[in-house]
């Protein structure tokens, strides 16, 4: 029952996808390309990704303490399913998170539930044994490391959490990322748009598809793996670049930010040559945002293109003549 209740999910999806003629094209995004995906990497990336995060931060205390509930429940006589439970659970979780060597940093969700029940588990246990010391009194002593963590987290995301406003709070986090500027370029196209006028952004910004409710004329709605030194590159590239030289959409946007590419060195420049000479052929710029540091500078309509841009880090918005 349970081993069906885990393909029964599986087979209907695929089910689905090969009668609407799209199954050859979901394997290869979820087992042919996958494995190319997660071969990118050296591991040696894993070892300076986790010591890079571990120096800093208060939320690396309560790993450790996780880490110590397992050791302590390790420890214990008897107890075996717990051990077991306790155990897998964490591998799995471990597992989840460093499969394919990324190790983003909201890929470590997955680690918390494991890592929460385990530090359950420590504060208790070591607060048990504290209070047989000849000093009763450090039984708190756990609790109050606990509560002194949980306050650490407070404090160091106080700003984020209580005081910036939603635009401060996402540059403050999410740095050089233009979620904010996506917002306001989305708003832009749909009020200068038909609904069923078609949309084509040249960058891994797809929120903008939501904000401008249009839709997209390719499946490539991020530009990572384009540009990654694997074998479909090219033929990735070649296959956007015919999607939007077909549908010639309404509103061309083109992102110019490093982390909306995270451009690998040896990437194949085809889709660059591209971008630089496609938009003249047939659009008219209609919107800027220059990002800077402190701020952004957004210009619409004949502006867009009458003044000189101080900056590269910026998101050109155009339309077809």
């Amino acid at each position: 029952m349970f081993s069906a209740g885990l393909i029964t999910p599986l087979a209907v999806t695929c089910l689905l996808l090969w009668r609407a003629g799209t199954f050859r094209r979901f394997w290869f995004w979820t087992v042919t390309y996958a494995q190319v995906h997660t071969g990118l990497l050296p591991a040696g990336f894993v070892r300076h990704r986790l010591a890079q995060m571990s120096s800093h931060g208060f939320e690396r205390w309560l790993f450790l303490m996780g880490v110590a509930g397992l050791l302590w429940l390790l420890c214990q006589k008897g107890q075996a399913e717990r051990k077991f439970f306790f155990s897998g659970f964490l591998i799995c979780s471990v597992a989840a998170c460093l499969i394919g060597r990324y190790l983003a940093q909201h890929y470590f969700v997955v680690l918390l539930p494991a890592i929460s029940l385990l530090a359950g588990l420590a504060v208790p246990a070591f607060a048990g044994l504290l209070a047989r010391t000849r000093f009763p009194p450090l039984r708190f002593l756990p609790a109050g490391l606990f509560i002194g963590v949980c306050a650490g987290l407070v404090h160091q995301n106080g700003a984020v959490w209580f005081e910036l406003p939603p635009a401060v709070a996402s540059a403050a986090i999410y740095f050089n990322c233009p979620f904010v500027e996506c917002l306001e370029i989305g708003r832009f196209i749909r009020e200068h748009s038909a609904p069923r006028d078609r949309l084509a952004v040249v960058g891994s910004e797809p929120e903008i598809y939501f904000y401008a409710q249009r839709r997209s004329v390719s499946g490539y709605i991020y530009m990572y793996d384009l540009v990654e030194p694997q074998p479909y590159a090219r033929a990735m590239q070649q296959e956007f670049i015919h999607d939007v030289e077909t549908a010639k959409p309404e509103f061309l946007v083109v992102v110019n930010t490093g982390t909306s590419w995270m451009t690998w060195a040896d990437a194949d420049p085809a889709l660059f040559n591209w971008i630089r000479r496609y938009p003249g052929s047939g659009y008219d710029l209609v919107g800027v945002a220059e990002i800077y540091p402190s701020h952004t500078e957004y210009r619409w309509g004949r502006e867009a293109a009458a003044e000189e841009r101080k900056t590269d880090n910026a998101i050109f918005t155009f339309k077809r003549k």
